[in-house]
């Protein structure tokens, strides 16, 4: 019995020192398995990250710069959400990004903060080599100059002695703007900038959306303290990124500073293209200003000399007498009897058609001056003969075939530069509008000659003419309107022109309207 007790005894003394080893070895077993778990997952991100940059060395080498920049902010993202803050493929995605930002986007202040980041996380890091260039290349060792390695925490010591304070640093000529990196899809930018030392009358934001060819522009706004602030607006914002640049322009419409430019633009990334970049890390805090005023569309981008082709033709109402055959026939036989005169009055068509050159030159942005010739080319009117002496002498009378008009022109483009640009003139000028009229009611003795051997017989009625008569009657010689049309850009200084004008003549009245096809060239 005693000996039982003990064994019983031993047994429980020996109980917990079994259930610590079996749940020692328990511990150990999930220690050793957590490790390989978090190693799984963060090879899983690594191989995610490296194949989000070998997509976007292939887009970019395809020249696909969107889908580029895009790959290499998801593989940001997602070093971000898997805690790769310090992992060298962070740092390799940092340089992959400064390189593009160069490269393909001209951002050069963007690539430079790209590049430290790239060097706080691996100080030794060089560019990858198939995207080193001199260009590159140079971005990058501005980079390194300006410190990429972290900053060593230090001891405090005694404050030193307290220096002088440095004189303000001169601001230098120029606009002064923090490039906008990064916006939401959809919603307005707001772009603001500072002019120092240059004197200016206007200050302009051009911006470009995805896919358009040319640039918007609108004036900026003064907000104080030398600020100036515009927003590109909604309808701008709504695909992958919207490009623009910041010109200051004189009194004459030249620029005389700019911040960007039309070929190396500043570019914002506008959603799912933004999507996992740190703002922080790209754009600095902007200064505080006003918000921004009425936005109003400035004008186009160029002043200079314009030069235009356009051909068309049109129809009007007109009110006169017809050149070749002003009076009807004098059938009467009586040569003491005056002919009654015809006065046609009526719509009418310009045929065939005219050409109009023009030549000017564009003192302001949005506004015109020029001269335009137009010479229109007559068809359709008829000949006539008629006996002028009394031994039986007949005469031709030609219709005319031409009529020129000289017109002095200013033209306002109307909204924001961009593809299709509206525009209205007023016009006036001399010279000479043709209408072709037909007057077979009144007259049909027009025409070539029946039997031109013969001549002109009154007593044989085989002799005379027999068409109809159609004539032209003349208006002017002064001459006063207007148009208005579209030009449709084709490249920077090339357009499709498509216009209506209106012409008024006086004395000799008329109401014309031409439709007008041609091309517009502005140097």
């Amino acid at each position: 019995m005693k000996s039982l007790t003990v064994a019983r005894l031993s047994l429980l003394l020996a109980w917990p020192s079994r259930y610590l080893l079996i749940s020692t070895c328990s511990a150990l077993a999930v220690g050793a398995w957590e490790p390989r778990v978090a190693l799984a997952q963060s090879e899983e991100a690594v191989s995610k990250v490296k194949d989000l940059n070998q997509k976007a060395l292939t887009a970019y080498d395809n020249l696909e710069l969107e889908e580029a920049r895009k790959a290499l902010t998801e593989a940001l993202q997602i070093c971000a959400q898997e805690g790769m803050n310090e992992h060298p493929w962070k740092a390799r995605t940092h340089v992959h990004l400064g390189a593009i930002l160069v490269g393909g986007f001209q951002q050069k202040e963007l690539a430079v903060k790209q590049f430290q980041r790239a060097l706080e996380i691996q100080p030794e890091i060089q560019l990858t080599p198939s995207l080193r260039n001199p260009e590159t290349q140079a971005v990058f060792d501005e980079a390194k100059k300006g410190g990429g390695s972290k900053p060593v925490a230090t001891k405090p010591t005694e404050a030193p002695a307290e220096k002088p304070p440095e004189p303000a640093k001169e601001e230098p000529a120029g606009i002064t703007h923090q490039p906008v990196a990064t916006s939401p899809v959809g919603a307005k930018v707001e772009i603001k900038a500072k002019v120092s030392k240059v004197k200016f009358s206007r200050l302009v934001l051009a911006y470009r959306p995805e896919g358009a060819t040319g640039f918007l522009a609108r004036d900026m706004e003064a907000t104080g303290e030398g600020w100036y602030v515009a927003r590109i607006p909604e309808p701008a914002t709504q695909g992958g990124l919207v490009q623009y640049y910041i010109e200051a322009r004189d009194d004459m419409g030249r620029a005389v500073a700019n911040n960007g430019s039309e070929t190396e633009p500043h570019v914002v990334a506008l959603g799912d293209a933004a999507a996992g970049v740190d703002a922080a890390s790209l754009v600095e805090a902007e200064p505080e200003a006003a918000p921004a005023a009425d936005e109003t569309p400035a004008g186009p981008d160029k002043v200079g000399f314009v030069f235009g082709v356009s051909v068309g033709s049109g129809f009007g109402y007109v009110s006169g007498s017809p050149e070749v055959n002003p009076t009807v026939a004098d059938d009467d036989g009586d040569p003491n009897t005056p002919a009654a005169d015809i006065n046609f009055s009526g719509v009418a068509a310009s045929k065939l058609g005219h050409l109009n050159i023009e030549a000017g030159y564009a003192i302001r942005p949005g506004f015109i001056l020029s001269l335009q010739a137009r010479m229109q080319k007559v068809s359709g009117a008829t000949e006539a003969f008629s006996v002028v002496d009394s031994n039986g002498t007949t005469k031709k009378f030609s219709p005319a075939t031409g009529a020129v008009s000289v017109f002095g022109k200013a033209t306002w483009l109307l909204g924001a530069p961009g593809s299709i640009r509206p525009f209205v003139s007023v016009m006036g000028g001399g010279g000479e509008l043709r209408h072709v009229v037909d007057i077979g009611d009144k007259r049909a003795d027009c025409g070539p000659l029946p039997m031109p051997e013969v001549g002109i017989d009154p007593n044989d009625s085989a002799t005379l003419p027999n068409q109809k008569c159609v004539d032209t009657v003349k208006s002017g010689p002064l001459l006063v309107g207007g148009s208005a049309g579209l030009i449709l850009k084709l490249a920077d200084s090339v357009g499709v022109t498509a216009g209506l004008n209106g012409i008024v003549g006086i004395p000799n009245f008329a109401l014309h309207a031409d439709l007008n096809l041609g091309m517009l060239l502005l140097l």
